[in-house]
């Protein structure tokens, strides 16, 4: 089973050109088993999305992308709904963020609908990469030690690969911790737009939200983040993550 694990569509604000019916279409087009929809804070796409998916006859995975308070921080976590709890679980979750003052929930919030779901460090704007970035890898493997511990198999590390600076590098940081912990790793895309050309419009997007100016000469960082088939992924990622990403797709409940 092949799918993506990590999409943002329309529904996250300014971060994403997907329109959702166009994703499905092409995940079939592109011979895809599965998807996830992981919007930011919000499940707004969810019903269009399901729709979609049964049209096209591809497995749908319930996801959001979610702000949760760490020592008085904020940072992204990819959620993923194991079964019908868990999809119930990510609507309690989405509707406490957005009526909280701060915009995101406590770590310890999530303890309660642990065994329905799969909490993935997914961001490079995660506590772990974060701390990865600037050389602590002692914080980075203290904090995912604390998740294992927390959510045991359901904590998961995500990797991506979008030619970035130092990505290759602190991705090694990454698996090494990842596994001297015994925590899995799988792989992720970050996808934003679909084609590789659209990239920059998703840079428009966040000047503006951002209240930004592009220079005229501005060139994206990446236009990685698209929509890659399997033969793509497979040139990115080694053979156990792989697995684990697939793992991880059979298991899911449609």
């Amino acid at each position: 089973m092949f799918g993506h694990l990590q999409i943002k569509s329309c529904y996250s604000f300014q971060e994403s050109t997907i329109l959702i019916n166009a994703l499905v279409k092409m995940a079939k087009e592109k011979q895809m088993d599965a998807l996830a929809l992981c919007d930011k804070d919000n499940m707004y796409g969810a019903f269009e999305f399901y729709e979609a998916c049964q049209k096209y006859h591809i497995k749908p995975i319930f996801g959001v992308e979610a702000s949760i308070l760490i020592d008085q921080e904020v940072y992204p976590f990819t959620l993923l709904a194991k079964d019908d709890d868990g999809y119930f679980s990510l609507v309690r979750i989405v509707s406490d963020i957005n009526l909280s003052d701060e915009g995101a929930i406590d770590i310890q919030e999530l303890l309660a609908y642990k065994h329905h779901l799969y909490i993935i460090s997914a961001s490079d704007d995660g506590i772990v990469e974060r701390y990865i970035a600037k050389d602590m890898e002692k914080e980075a493997e203290r904090y995912m030690r604390s998740f294992r511990e927390a959510f045991g198999d359901n904590y998961l590390v995500m990797m991506q690969n979008h030619g970035l600076a130092n990505q290759e590098v602190n991705n090694k940081r990454l698996l090494a911790i990842a596994n001297f912990v015994n925590v899995k790793v799988v792989w992720g895309n970050d996808v934003r737009y679909l084609r590789p050309q659209e990239a920059i419009t998703v840079d428009l997007l966040q000047a503006a939200k951002e209240s930004r100016t592009l220079s005229p000469y501005f060139e994206s960082d990446t236009n990685q983040r698209y929509l890659k088939n399997s033969s793509e992924i497979a040139m990115l990622f080694d053979h156990e993550i792989l697995r684990n990403t697939e793992e991880v797709l059979n298991y899911v409940k449609d």
